[in-house]
This record gives structure tokens, C-alpha cells and sequence, in this order.
């Protein structure tokens, strides 16, 4: 018997089949269905995979292509707003070439590449006075959570420890996915025309490629993730496939509705290869080929994080969160100490800073209204939100940072999180967890700036070790998301990294000097840390094409933890032409612990002030 469906803003996967095949298949992979009723133009049922509430919808009976399924998919989230992420699943016409041997029933999904972000809508563009045709327009590349699950996929199909099998096991309850009478698989030459008949059958043999057997002791079905080009128009053509390909570099699918979607939501797009994008172009392996992308889309998502639920205002202006706020501590945020034009409330006693979760604004009191100057956003590292910050009783951010002329204006916040959570979760899901922080960080800011008073304030960043990839992912998510956090991204003028590691390979490393240096028993981390750098490279490497934007600086350690160097200067550089680099004769624990009387403090305050000025002028 169904369940009764959550409330409308706990759904956060939108997951958009074209085809009633595909639907089929989604639906059957939803460990629970929901009840709803369905009054709207677009089909759509709801359910649960794993921790994700779904919107499963498909595209109305004939209406295939970009445009259908912009028009569906913004019905879908104007009736569920608080999607965050989309996956368009279904079939798509393979590639075959040298470099990708792709098969009938092999699984696409998209990936940045090559400076595209993962799709390329390549009939899109206009005809130059020269005659030649010039694209236009960009497709936003997939949310970084679904990059970091594709990592963490990637992993687990290497290691042979995936559940695909059982999930496409789930499929055999429906009749149109136990055929066995597929066609054979077949590739003819690109300039070989399909001859009569609803097969191949009258196809010369001779024009079929010869491909060598693929290795029976390996997977069945092959993951290839790279471009897909998308546009309205079915290919059906072997010599216009192989030409357009080669214009992009190579391209690994096409298919007819991921560039609709793409500057919606944040999509991934996940493709079933049923034919090869010429002219012998059947149905035959379509359940086959919408079975097993279900599959591999089911399989992501058990490798996506929960999304944090930040629920609408009651009447008290309360907001609730679910386990990534968890109770540890008192969460002091957003409208939890807002008043109406934006100022804040009495902040907390000082002594809960410690364990409180979300932004706690150290400066100024709330006696006063806020004048316009900048917001000061601290994110911490491992330690907490308060000890990353003072040496002795001075907590520098509220007891020195205010004393600069320039951020006598200012509003200062610390950030905090739950760092624990590194360690105490396999060190394969920590980039996901980075992506939870960066999420809980940029709802909460929009939270605290949402009066029209305050949403233009100058931001700037001050991170410390893994806070300042919090950030990276935080400010990179904004820029994808111009809807909800795109005042976010414009605002922010300066961040400052105190001993971060930038270079995604050396994030192993990292967390086994953390190890050393502090003293954490974590033996069972140390064996997974090898996953951490696939995906923490996909993660940050992205932030390098809006880094630019900001006004840089990097502050690195000169000085061991127990003798160990945390964040060598070589990790810490970001190697941008915009970064400015200083390292401060100190270890990594005390690189952002001042005192009024500290050399590094003058260094430091000069380089805020200088940003100040910068910004101000």
C-alpha cells in the first residue's frame, strides 16, 4: 500500500523521462511510491530512492524535444520548489569510435568536458555572413553533488560492489522489459544507407564494422561519461553523426531534450544507447537500453548525500533542518534571529559558538541598527567555530577585525559545521558531505540578506584548511544557481584561504597529515582515503573558471604540526594569476590566531584593509 506523500518542500530530485518506456523504468526503480493527485498537464508519480523524495515525471505523449521539455519540466518545478537538483534518464543514440567503444545497451552520462559543461546544443546557433554556422549560447554543466556521486559510481563500479543487477532484477515484474528479442547489434558503416524492412535483415553484411568481442568476464554493460550533444532533430544520419562529433571533439550520444532543461535546473543526464544515430535506427533495443540507464541513475542517486530541508517560515519565523542540522548544540541562523528589516536579534552567549551549526554573528550587537558596509563570512576547518579564531581570550574576528576603520561598518559571522562528520563516515561520501556544508552555508546567508536593505552587501570570505573548499563549492553551486543564490556570487569581492589544500590530488595527503599532526584515531578512514581525490578534483578544479571574479589571497604555514607540514605551499597555492601568496611563520593549527600584538596580525590587517579600500573605491 502506498505511503502518504511528504509535504511539497521535501522533494529535492526531479528525475524527467521522455518516453512512456523510460517512465516505466523510473517508476520501477522508486524503493516507495507515493499517493498524489495528478490534476497537472504533466504526467508525474512520486516516490523515495534511498534518503531522496522524487518527482518522477514524463513529457506528454508526442511532444519530444527541447522546448517540450522546458515547458514540462518548468510546470514540474513551479509545483515543487524546492528541487535542487534534476536527472534526465532515458535512451540516446551512441557514438561508436575509436576512443569509445560503445555498445547497444551501454549507459552515457554527461561530464564536463573539454570547456563544455557536459551537453552541447548543437543545432543551435546562426549562419555567419561567411556562410559558416556559429554556435551560440551555453549549457550550465551538471550540480556538483551529482559530479561528486558520479565519482563515488565510478568507484563502486570498479570495485565490482554495485547493485545494478538488483535493481534491473526489479524490472522484470513489468512485460515490456522481459523481451529477449532484440535485434543483434550491429554497426554498419556511416555512409551505409538502411536498406527496406523494419530490421536489418535486407542490410548488406559485409557493411556491418568489425568489433572485437568484448570480454565476457567484464561488465555487461559499460559507464562512458563525457559530452552529449542535444537538439530537436532525430539523427538519423551515420556521416552528419561522425561530422558532428568530430566538431566537438568527440561526442559520445545524441538525444532531444537535455538542452531544454539544463538552465532550469541543475541537471545530469544519464543515456541507454538503443541505436547508433543512422539510418538503421529501430526500437528494439529501447526497453533494454531505458532499463539500464534506470539502473545506473538509481545507483547515483544512493551516492548523493541528503539534501539539507530548509523548510518555509511558520508564523513564528522558525526554520527546521533535518540531519544536517543536527542537535549538536544550539544552531543559531538566518531568520532564528532576524527581525523583519534584516537586523539581527541578541546574539547567543559567546560560550555556544562552539558546537552551534549555521552563521552566529559575532559583530556588532544587535543594540544598534546595521549601517551599509561589508559581511564578513568565517568558515572554520576541522577545529570549531570558535577556537579556529582566538589565541587566549582574543577571539579576533569580534575583538580586532571591528578596530580597522574600514570594517567598523561591517557585519562579521562565523560558519559553522559538523567537522566530526569526516570521520565518522567512510571517507568516500566526505566530498558529498562538503557539498551539504556548502548547501547549509548558502541558505543561510540567503536567509540573513533577504531584506532588500542588506542583499547588495559586499562579501568576503575568510576560510581556514577544508572551509575554504566549503567555500570553493559554495560560491561555484551560487553561480550555477542564479535563481536562489545568484545575489551571492555577485556580492562576494574577496576571499581569503588560510592553509587550504586547492590542489584536489594532495586531499589524501591532507587528511593523513590532519591525522598525524593532531593525533585522531581514525584507522578506518586512512584505508578510504585514496577515494577522496577523483572527486574532490571534480569538485574544485570547476571553481578556477570564477575565480577570477575575486580578489584572492592565500596565507600558507612555514611552520610544522608535531612535525608535520599540514598544507605545504605547494598545495596551498591555487595558481591563479589573481592570487596573492604570503606565508606566516606559524604551524597549521594557530595560522588564523591573533592578538592585537602579532606580526602576522599586521600582515593580515594590511591585506584586509587593502581589500577594503579596493572594494570601497
Amino acid at each position: 500500500m502506498p505511503s502518504s506523500t511528504p509535504e511539497i518542500e521535501d522533494y529535492h530530485v526531479a528525475w524527467i523521462a521522455a518516453l512512456p518506456i523510460e517512465f516505466s523504468a523510473a517508476t520501477a526503480m522508486l524503493d516507495e511510491h507515493y499517493e498524489h493527485r495528478n490534476d497537472d498537464t504533466t504526467l508525474y508519480t512520486l516516490g523515495r530512492i534511498g534518503s531522496h523524495n522524487i518527482v518522477v515525471a514524463c513529457l506528454p505523449a508526442g511532444h519530444i524535444g527541447t522546448t517540450s521539455a522546458a515547458t514540462s519540466l518548468v510546470e514540474v518545478v513551479h509545483k515543487f520548489p524546492a528541487l535542487r537538483v534534476g536527472l534526465l534518464v532515458g535512451i540516446g543514440a551512441g557514438v561508436p569510435s575509436p576512443e569509445a567503444d560503445i555498445r547497444l545497451g551501454d549507459v552515457v552520462i554527461s561530464q564536463p568536458t573539454r570547456g563544455y559543461g557536459g551537453v552541447i546544443h548543437y543545432d543551435f546557433g546562426k549562419v555567419e555572413p561567411d556562410g559558416q554556422h556559429r554556435r551560440i549560447g551555453y549549457l550550465n554543466g551538471p550540480p556538483l553533488v551529482l559530479l561528486s556521486a558520479l565519482s563515488k559510481l565510478r568507484w563502486i563500479l570498479e570495485t565490482g560492489t554495485s547493485q545494478i543487477g538488483s535493481h534491473l532484477r526489479s524490472l522484470q515484474t513489468l512485460a515490456a522489459f522481459r523481451q529477449t528479442n532484440t535485434t543483434p547489434d550491429h554497426l554498419f558503416r556511416a555512409d551505409y544507407k538502411h536498406q527496406d524492412g523494419p530490421t536489418c535483415e535486407n542490410c548488406d553484411p559485409i557493411m556491418v564494422v568489425t568489433r572485437p568481442e568484448r570480454d565476457k568476464n567484464g561488465p555487461s554493460i559499460v559507464l562512458h561519461c563525457g559530452l552529449i550533444a542535444s537538439g530537436n532533430q532525430v539523427m538519423r544520419d551515420g556521416v552528419t553523426r561522425d561530422k558532428l562529433s568530430s566538431e566537438f571533439g568527440g561526442v559520445f550520444c545524441f538525444e532531444m531534450e537535455a538542452a531544454g532543461l539544463l538552465n532550469i535546473l541543475p541537471c545530469l543526464v544519464i543515456r541507454g544507447i538503443s541505436d547508433y544515430a543512422d539510418s538503421h535506427k529501430n526500437k528494439t533495443w529501447q526497453p533494454r537500453a531505458a532499463g539500464n540507464a534506470a539502473a545506473y541513475a538509481k545507483e547515483l542517486l544512493k551516492c548523493v548525500p541528503p539534501f539539507s530541508t530548509a523548510r518555509r517560515p511558520s508564523s513564528e519565523g522558525s526554520i527546521t533542518r533535518n540531519s544536517a542540522r543536527s542537535m549538536v548544540g544550539r544552531r543559531v541562523s538566518g531568520r532564528n534571529n532576524a527581525t523583519s528589516d534584516g537586523n539581527t536579534t541578541e546574539p547567543p552567549p559567546m560560550g555556544t559558538i562552539e558546537h552551534s551549526l549555521g552563521l552566529h554573528q559575532l559583530y556588532p550587537s544587535s543594540t544598534r541598527n546595521l549601517p551599509f558596509g561589508f559581511d564578513v563570512i568565517a568558515v572554520h576547518g576541522l577545529g570549531d567555530a570558535r577556537s579556529t579564531w582566538t589565541k587566549g581570550t582574543t577571539l579576533w574576528l569580534r575583538d580586532l577585525l571591528p578596530e580597522l576603520s574600514s570594517f567598523r561598518d561591517a557585519r562579521i559571522m562565523a560558519f559553522g559545521y559538523d567537522p566530526q562528520s569526516f570521520f565518522r563516515e567512510l571517507s568516500s561520501m566526505a566530498p558529498g558531505r562538503l557539498f551539504t556544508f556548502a548547501e547549509d552555508l548558502l541558505s543561510d546567508l540567503a536567509d540573513i540578506r533577504a531584506s532588500r536593505a542588506h542583499k547588495n552587501r559586499p562579501i568576503i570570505f575568510i576560510c581556514h584548511s577544508i572551509g575554504g573548499l566549503i567555500v570553493k563549492i559554495a560560491l561555484r553551486y551560487a553561480n550555477e544557481r542564479q535563481r536562489l543564490f545568484g545575489n551571492i556570487a555577485a556580492s562576494t569581492k574577496a576571499i581569503l584561504f588560510f592553509g587550504t589544500p586547492h590542489q584536489g590530488s594532495d586531499a589524501a595527503a591532507y587528511l593523513t597529515s590532519i591525522q598525524e599532526a593532531v593525533l585522531i584515531d581514525q584507522t578506518d578512514l586512512v584505508d578510504d582515503l585514496a577515494t577522496w581525490s577523483a572527486p574532490l578534483i571534480e569538485l574544485t578544479t570547476g571553481f578556477s573558471e570564477i575565480a577570477p571574479n575575486y580578489d584572492i589571497t592565500t596565507f600558507f604555514e612555514q611552520r610544522a604540526t608535531n612535525g608535520v607540514v599540514v598544507v605545504s605551499e605547494g598545495s596551498a597555492r591555487m595558481g591563479q594569476a589573481n592570487e596573492q601568496i604570503r606565508g606566516l611563520n606559524v604551524d597549521h593549527v594557530s595560522l588564523c590566531r591573533f592578538t592585537s600584538a602579532d606580526n602576522n596580525w599586521r600582515i593580515v590587517s594590511r591585506r584586509l584593509e587593502a581589500i577594503a579600500s579596493s572594494i570601497s573605491g
